[in-house]
């Protein structure tokens, strides 16, 4: 396969991210995180914060993983 590699990038849930006259839950992600995937190479892939069942099947996809901080990474 090639190409360039696909990097998983966790986001964190905000739970009133606002928008113009629109306040949802959101997935998140500084933007800095998928330029600098991209800048070295990568194709960034946002996770978001899902049913943790799906997540090995969501890993074995990808070919690197970023684990952003955010307010629910818990050290």
């Amino acid at each position: 396969m090639g190409g360039r590699p696909l990097i998983g990038v966790s986001t964190y849930l905000e739970a009133g991210a606002r928008w113009g006259v629109w306040e949802l839950a959101a997935a998140l992600l500084p933007a800095a995180y998928p330029r600098l995937v991209q800048r070295a190479g990568g194709l960034a892939c946002m996770l978001p914060p899902d049913d943790p069942s799906l997540a090995a099947a969501a890993v074995a996809r990808l070919d690197g993983l970023v684990v952003a901080g955010g307010p629910d990474v818990d050290p």
